[in-house]
């Protein structure tokens, strides 16, 4: 990075080297079409198990339209919570509204900034593989959310699939969502 121009004046001190390892390559891809979630480690598949995702809906509360479609893109595990206080009036629809909730939600992964977790979701067991019942998580059986809660840390990648709508860059660690080409133009170093 020596004598490197990195704009607004600023110019690369020094050159630095570094070691690191890095973990095992976690992906786990989401299908709206066939609602399934395949886990591979290292690109090897490791698991598949069904899925639910939010509901093609949406509701309008005080003139602002709220969806639950899950947006498509590419997603990274952020925080965990064994349980999390999940409610809907934290994105504007009112807990005493249908389809609102105020729920201790268990094994929680935070996947993106507005709100979107793959958790544990026992009451929609029935529905997962079959059709999309939530709010716009990413609803799992409690045995797979166990084992996907003890493997996915942070900084691992959830890639959804085939819906309505796509993930906003800015809407977690969005740089996964920009192309490659958009990225690279923004560099110091082009």
């Amino acid at each position: 990075m020596y004598g490197v121009d990195l704009g607004g004046g600023m110019y690369g001190e020094t050159d630095r080297s570094m070691s690191l390892t890095i973990g095992p390559a976690k992906i786990a891809t989401v299908d709206n079409a066939t609602k399934q979630m395949t886990v591979s480690i290292d690109g090897q598949v490791v698991r598949s198990y069904p899925v639910s995702l939010g509901r093609e809906e949406s509701t309008v509360v005080d003139g602002q339209e709220i969806s639950f479609v899950t947006p498509s893109g590419i997603y990274v595990a952020q925080e965990k919570y064994e349980v999390k206080q999940m409610s809907s009036a934290t994105y504007g629809l009112p807990t005493d509204y249908e389809l609102g909730y105020d729920s201790a939600i268990p094994l929680a992964v935070r996947l993106s900034n507005s709100g979107i977790f793959a958790h544990s979701a026992p009451w929609s067991v029935a529905d997962q593989g079959v059709r999309n019942v939530s709010h716009g998580c990413i609803n799992m059986p409690p045995q797979d959310a166990q084992w996907f809660y003890d493997t996915f840390g942070f900084g691992d990648i959830v890639q959804v699939t085939g819906t309505s709508t796509q993930l906003a860059p800015d809407d977690g660690y969005g740089d996964w969502n920009v192309p490659w080409e958009q990225w690279v133009a923004g560099s110091a170093l082009s």
